[in-house]
């Protein structure tokens, strides 16, 4: 065996290993859910790549002879691994970012069609004519190539596009980094392998940068799991806790600050009548609503969700009518959301809020005040109800 392979293959296996243990700790959570799933896929995906890798770099260095067929067939497996790797990452992306209708089977459908065309393009061409994809020397050819970068690339630059244009959309720092991170991560993938490729030819600097990059990516994730919801993807109660502790963030210079409580109207019927699936589904259109609603107001506003199904929203604007249009704007954005995701019952919101006054006025009471105002207000919506219904 020569140096080359024995130090190529080390480095993939132990970059393997890794990305192994990273896969068995989010095996073992006991509540898994559909991003982390997603993101399981793409680690698997990776140590799938690095093992076929090794056997590349058997081939080329004639550890393992080398001829057209594991030629063919090495350089085919890293090529689908690779498209796999990028496949998996957008719809772990597409998770992360809520996508709408991304389980939908014609969505679904559209983000495989790449890869499955890919896939079905270059069997063909190796059945007809291996040298096609081969040269005579067993090297890859232009047409290899050509496939080994253009559906990749369709993968991530949906990803990029995805990522960037939510990063605009909100303004909590952590969510920003959170979804650049999703555009920055399978782009710093390529531009590793065009310095293995281009400038670094005999190293294996692919395998170990994207491990530190994905180790990287692994910590900030694991760091947004402890600061957000799990379900909804919104900031949690101890991220709550942690932004009114802060006079700075919750007391903005010239602008007033107001607690917003809201919760589900007849929520514990929905889960009652249509199973705790579809309730979790109804707190995730509350958080979607919640999410449309504040972006689309001209002030700053943290969201978060209270604990069951309570939410929160700490706004800061000069001016209490910015409240109410922010009240009417999630109303019409729930409407809407039911009506895109075709669920067989309507979800409302009890809504109240309250002004936080400087000096010795508190969060906890202020929200105590909002909380009033949030029965009051789904004493009034049952009342309305009663008087149409008789």
């Amino acid at each position: 065996m020569s140096e080359y392979f024995l130090h190529y293959a080390e480095s993939n296996i132990c970059c393997a290993v890794i990305f192994g243990i990273m896969l068995a700790h989010d095996l073992m959570s006991v509540d898994r859910q559909e991003k982390q799933i997603k993101f399981d896929r793409v680690l698997a995906a990776f140590i799938a790549y690095f093992i076929s890798d090794v056997f590349w770099a058997a081939v080329i260095t004639g550890t393992v002879p080398k001829t057209i067929l594991t030629s063919s067939l090495t350089n085919i497996s890293n090529l689908v691994l690779m498209i796999l790797i990028t496949y998996c990452w957008l719809n772990y992306a597409m998770a992360v970012l809520q996508s709408p209708n991304r389980n939908r089977p014609l969505n679904k459908f559209a983000v495989l069609f790449p890869m499955l065309i890919s896939f079905i393009v270059v069997m063909i061409i190796f059945f007809i004519d291996p040298l096609l994809l081969i040269d005579k020397d067993l090297n890859s050819t232009d047409l290899y190539d050509l496939f080994q970068v253009t559906i990749p690339d369709i993968y991530i630059i949906a990803v990029l596009i995805y990522a960037v244009k939510k990063a605009r959309s909100v303004d909590s720092p952590s969510e920003k980094r959170t979804y650049l991170a999703l555009g920055i991560v399978p782009v710093s993938m390529i531009l590793i392998g065009g310095l293995q490729a281009f400038v670094m030819p005999q190293s294996s600097i692919f395998c170990l940068g994207c491990t530190i990059v994905m180790v990287l990516f692994y910590i900030e994730s694991m760091e947004s799991r402890i600061s957000l919801d799990p379900l909804t993807g919104l900031n949690n109660r101890s991220q709550l806790r942690r932004y009114v502790s802060q006079d700075n963030t919750l007391f903005r210079e010239g602008l007033d600050t107001y607690m917003m409580m809201l919760d589900i109207n007849d929520f514990k019927r929905i889960n009652d009548t249509y199973g705790h699936a579809e309730g979790d589904h109804a707190l995730m259109i509350m958080a979607n609503a919640l999410r449309r609603s504040v972006s689309a107001m001209d002030f700053h506003a943290f969201i978060a969700r209270y604990g069951g199904d309570e939410f929160t929203i700490i706004a800061h604007t000069n001016s209490s009518t910015g409240l109410d249009a922010l009240a009417e704007k999630i109303r019409t954005s729930l409407e809407e959301e039911c009506a895109a995701v075709k669920v067989p019952y309507t979800v409302t919101a009890g809504i109240g809020w309250s002004k936080l006054s400087r000096g010795n006025d508190s969060v906890a009471d202020c929200m105590k005040r909002a909380d009033r105002m949030l029965y009051i207000n789904k004493k009034e919506i049952k009342s309305g109800e009663a008087i149409q219904a008789s």
